[in-house]
């Protein structure tokens, strides 16, 4: 949809449960003790979309148009 925007939120926990949210909602759970250390995100956009990667409070953001 045009103009929708969603927060979108990973976490992981120090006994390896990843936690997925959209929307503050929590989507699902995955466990995996084999991924120890993280070095990038990758995000699938399309032309026109908007990312904003912030910190925890929402400040220090980074907000990247995607052109066509």
């Amino acid at each position: 949809m045009a103009n929708t925007r969603h927060k979108i939120k990973v976490t992981r926990s120090s006994t390896g449960v990843f936690k997925l949210y959209v929307d503050d909602v929590l989507i699902g759970t995955a466990t995996d003790n084999t991924v120890t250390t993280g070095e990038c995100i990758y995000i699938n956009a399309d032309a026109g979309d908007k990312v904003n990667y912030s910190d925890i409070d929402g400040g220090n953001c980074i907000i990247k148009g995607l052109k066509a």
